[in-house]
């Protein structure tokens, strides 16, 4: 109720806010005016009609910011998730987020794209979300739909970092970070020039390492650990008044332990359950079962139709209900869970985690031709990444005595080539322009070792207590003589070396981009811009997921044991020539069933349009509209455990309109007040979710395109320099975004899904076939299509709310200032998918630093997460092949989800120091 009362004032205020502009102020000189490149040429960022947040050296120093995760506590507008590992990660602006397909987000380096798109998970790879290395002069957030600025990715925006060049002076620096948990950092940097005038060098290091907050509680080892270090050298050259050269060239090693994710449902750690009981509706149209494996007429379906199984604590437990499942609601606090993960049989330690490593050249070419300025930017990047966790985040003991495992294995190798000429009109008059290409290409290679052993459909010969027997199905299980079962641990050795699935996926890219700026008055500009993309996507990945296929290096099979006569009938499984399925007859032929292949072709516009009116000195109007697209193309996750053709994995472009309205003004108030505020309206259709689908009777990924979804939003930023206190700035800024889907209907098999939306089920079935006869049995393939108009889009906030203070005064009578900076943000709760029946609560995170700084020493001491906030605040979910399979069944994995969430980071101490040599 408070948060709704504030909002509407707020609203109010924001509409209020514009009209007040038309109201003359004096100008203050006490905000320092931020200089941005935001629209490609050094600008005022209060002149620029566009949302902007950026962030200063001064700021990233001073609040230890380090990598995108820091960059989205800054703005209410981003947020940030990483789920799986450091490369799943996943940002949103203004509530745009991508589940599936290309980030919406682009992510540069000096004006250079560097956006990726991860193989075989959801996220936008690690190539942005890098720690940042000590040569950062500002990182802009441009919010809003801006491709024909930032290029294929700016969907919903862009991130640009943007980096120090040598100065004309001498300078170096050391700077060094201690702080709880083991955390230390060292960095050293020396810059100026070698030749006065022409040429300059800057080059900077760094060295990390972090114990991690938590430990494995089976083994002892810590989890989100992490140690690198990487340099980065800048040369700029300038022979002549008219001609520069920026040639820049960065390396950096990263390694990470596994995160410190936990089960929140379910398996060895259930919270926040929920009895959800199944409709009737669905059960009488036969939903969920599976006649290839099961008894049609058993509740023990392929989607887990088990009346309160393990899920179910004793107290929800009500056979009177009916049929039903327990699940999770949120998820909640990290307080009382602690992390069990399985070791890895190779080493019986815990799995590795993250190892990146990644190589950079950016040459910036910049000629003075008088009329105008020929910009050149060719960008070369070259990454490898390798993954290695536990990724069921469940395990009983070590060794562990589950029944099996999911993990994750994998070596990711990224090349990215870009080359981008832009020439700025300078010309006397009220017109300029700005005309430019792009050619970007990209070649990404994955190679997939991942396994799920349960997909080698092993099984006890004994079955839990209130489960069905599953005579019907001898060949799941898997025993020696005296019918004990195989550990998952030696089958697991038994497979290696393996060979990784190969997965492929090639980008070409070009496009031409023209900007016109007219001053129609002295006080009105109107800008046009527009940017044609053509784009190639050559992609080819295995047909079926490594759940039914392990690419093992052996066609004869592999004893399970050490005792050569004990064998199981379902080792086939190693045979690269083994079809656990057979081929539907679309895919005999020409389509290949080991690798599926193909290539999409994207080509489209997007153009924006504003207008901006300078009411005032200090008071800025502006409008704008534009259109935007994020391209078709084909799924990037595994097929699932049947085969398709190219063409059933393809989904559409999604497409935008955004409007917005924003003011920018600055005001006499007791010292000066600076107020923005932005309101903006964004309609896009089709847009890319993931979710499953019936394939040969299997539940199958897909990614399709919803109908339509529209985000009504408010921005508010307001910084203030009073004059009661010299030296003090406040600043907050806030977001509400109403995002829902307009008109989504999704289908879907899974029983649990549908009793966990609670509205029911419209059954279909496939072929136009009709419900069934009263006492007749299931005809074949029902689905239920669920109505899911409404909902909130996924892992966005409707309120949003970041506030900080910042003191600088002189510190007694020495030559020092102390210097006291708190921040502090807020988001509601977010909801993981679009179901909206599991959710990310709302919290507070408080950050505060204080210390002494010099011309030369800095010493700050802080603190992060002042009020030891344990809310989680990222996770995710997959199929389940944990602790349920003792009770279920090894099919009930393919129907239960396994969710997940990472552990928060706790209260941390810490103190950071630099010392500045040379000139200053």
């Amino acid at each position: 109720m408070i948060l709704r009362s504030m909002s509407s004032l707020i609203v109010a205020g924001a509409i209020a806010a514009p009209l007040l502009v038309l109201v003359p102020v004096p100008g203050f000189g006490q905000i320092d005016e931020i200089m941005v490149t935001t629209r490609k040429r050094e600008e005022s960022l209060q002149a620029v009609p566009i949302a902007v947040t950026a962030i200063t050296a001064e700021q990233i120093a001073r609040q230890g910011i380090s990598n995108l995760s820091d960059v989205s506590s800054l703005d209410p507008s981003v947020q940030f998730d990483t789920v799986y590992g450091p490369a799943d990660t996943r940002i949103t602006i203004r509530g745009l987020s991508n589940t599936r397909g290309r980030s919406n987000v682009a992510f540069l380096i000096d004006n250079i794209d560097v956006t990726t798109e991860n193989l075989n998970a959801a996220g936008s790879g690690l190539l942005a979300n890098r720690r940042l290395l000590a040569d950062v002069q500002r990182i802009e957030v441009v919010k809003g739909p801006q491709s024909a600025l930032y290029g294929r990715a700016a969907f919903a925006g862009a991130i640009n970092y943007v980096t120090k060049d040598p100065g004309d002076q001498f300078e170096a620096s050391a700077s060094m970070e201690l702080g709880d948990y083991g955390r230390q950092e060292f960095g050293l940097l020396v810059s100026g020039p070698v030749i006065d005038g022409i040429l300059g060098m800057r080059l900077s290091s760094i060295w990390y390492s972090s114990d991690g907050y938590y430990v494995n509680s089976l083994s002892g080892e810590p989890v989100g650990d992490a140690d690198g270090e990487g340099f980065a050298l800048t040369t700029v050259y300038t022979p002549t008044d008219e001609l520069r050269f920026k040639l820049r060239g960065e390396y950096s090693k990263e390694d990470a332990g596994p995160r410190p994710n936990v089960r929140v449902g379910g398996g060895t750690q259930g919270y926040n359950m929920q009895l959800f009981e199944y409709p009737q509706a669905a059960l009488d149209a036969g939903l969920g079962r599976n006649t290839q494996f099961f008894n049609p007429a058993s509740l023990s379906t392929f989607t887990a139709l088990i009346n309160f199984g393990q899920y179910c604590p004793e107290e929800l437990k009500d056979p009177a209900r009916g049929p039903g499942f327990c699940l999770p609601t949120t998820y909640g606090s990290g307080r009382g869970k602690v992390v069990t993960q399985s070791e890895d049989p190779r080493t019986d330690r815990d799995f590795v985690g993250t190892s990146v490593e990644t190589f950079r050249l950016a040459l910036e070419t910049t000629l003075d031709a008088g009329v105008g300025t020929l910009t050149a930017y060719t960008g070369y990047t070259d990454f490898e990444g390798s993954d290695t966790y536990d990724q069921d985040w469940q395990a009983m003991g070590r060794p562990d005595t589950l029944l099996g495992i999911q993990s994750s294995d994998s070596l990711t190798e990224t090349k990215q080539f870009s080359n981008e000429l832009r020439f700025a009109s300078q010309l006397d008059g009220p017109v300029q322009f700005t005309l430019g290409t792009l050619w970007w290409t990209e070649t990404r290679d994955f190679y997939d070792s991942s396994v799920i052993i349960f997909c080698t459909l092993t099984r006890r010969t004994s079955t839990a207590e209130g489960t069905q027997d599953l005579e019907q199905a001898p060949n799941l299980y898997c025993s020696g003589e005296d019918g004990t079962l195989d550990n998952w641990q030696q089958y697991y050795r038994n497979l290696q070396p393996q060979i990784g699935a190969p997965w492929k996926a090639e980008t070409d890219h070009w496009s031409f981009y023209a900007t016109l700026d007219w001053s129609i008055t002295d006080t009105v500009k109107l800008s046009l811009e527009n940017r044609y993309i053509s784009e190639t996507f050559n992609f080819s990945k295995p047909n079926q997921s490594s759940c039914t296929q392990f690419f093992g290096p052996n066609p004869a099979p592999l004893p399970m044991t050490d005792n050569p006569d004990v064998r199981c009938s379902v080792q086939d499984v190693l045979d690269p020539d083994f079809d656990l399925l057979p081929l539907p007859p679309a895919l005999t032929g020409t389509q290949g069933y080991r690798i599926n292949r193909g290539s999409t072709r994207s080509q489209f516009s997007t153009p924006k349009a504003t207008l901006q009116w300078q009411a005032t000195d200090d008071a800025q109007l502006y409008f704008s509209w534009a259109k935007a697209q994020k391209p078709g193309g084909v799924a990037t996750t595994p097929g699932g455990g049947a085969p398709v053709n190219f063409d059933e994995d393809r989904f559409l472009a999604e497409k935008m309109t955004a409007w917005e309205l924003g003011a920018k003004t600055d005001w006499e108030l007791a010292g000066q007040l600076r107020l923005n505020s932005s309101l903006f309206y964004l309609d896009y259709s089709d847009k890319q979710v993931g979710t499953q689908i019936l394939q040969d009777g299997f539940l199958a990924p897909r990614v399709v395109n919803a109908a339509s979804a529209d985000v009504k939003g408010l921005e508010l930023d307001v910084l203030w320099a009073p004059d009661l206190v010299a030296g003090l700035t406040l600043r907050a800024a806030y977001t509400y975004l109403q995002a829902e889907y307009d008109n989504f209907l999704d289908e879907t098999t899974n029983l649990l899904r549908i009793a966990q939306l609670g509205q029911g089920c419209a059954v279909v079935f496939k072929d136009g076939l009709g419900p069934n006869p009263p006492g007749d049995p299931p005809k074949p393939d029902p689905f239920c299509q669920l109505d899911l108009s409404g909902k909130q889009l996924e892992r966005t906030p409707k309120h949003a709310f970041v506030a900080g203070v910042t003191v600088v005064r002189p510190f007694l009578e020495t030559d020092y200032d102390y210097v006291v900076d708190l921040n502090t943000n807020y988001q509601s709760k977010r909801y993981l998918d679009q179901d909206n029946t599991l959710y990310f609560e709302e919290h507070w995170l408080t950050d505060v630093s204080a210390g002494l700084q010099g011309e030369r020493l800095d010493v700050l001491f802080y603190v992060e997460n002042v009020f030891n906030d344990r809310t989680i605040k990222t996770g995710g979910f997959g199929p389940d092949f944990g602790n349920q399979v003792l009770e279920l069944g090894f099919l009930a994995g393919l129907g239960v989800n396994n969710y997940f969430g990472t552990l928060p980071d706790p209260r941390v101490f810490g103190i950071r120091a630099s010392y500045r040599f040379g000139g200053l």
